[in-house]
């Protein structure tokens, strides 16, 4: 996946490799579990910000007729997936099967 995110978002390799992540366990392990710090935030709007940019970029190939099929576009809904994403561990399963994109 992370290829095809790149084809379409070409600087999208630097928001794939995060130096920090958020998450649950992450979350829990730590003394101010209730708030993310600064680089967590971040990491989670660059999140969000590369699905939207992922998203617009779907929508104009699909306009184009670059795409065949439907799309439901995801946008605006970028902070649902990040949020749940990042409250996931190793053994956690997701699957989703409308406006996925993001998950």
């Amino acid at each position: 996946m992370k290829q095809a995110v790149q084809k379409i978002v070409p600087h999208s390799n630097k928001l794939m490799s995060p130096k920090t992540k958020y998450s649950a366990q992450n979350a829990l392990n730590s003394s101010d579990s209730d708030v993310p710090d600064k680089a967590e935030l971040l990491h989670l709007y660059e999140r969000m910000v590369l699905l939207r940019q992922f998203e617009e970029a779907a929508g104009t190939h699909y306009k184009k007729g670059e795409m065949p099929g439907f799309i439901h576009l995801y946008v605006g809904q970028e902070a649902v997936a990040v949020g749940i994403c990042a409250a996931l561990n190793d053994r956690d399963w997701i699957t989703s099967t409308h406006r996925g994109h993001g998950h």
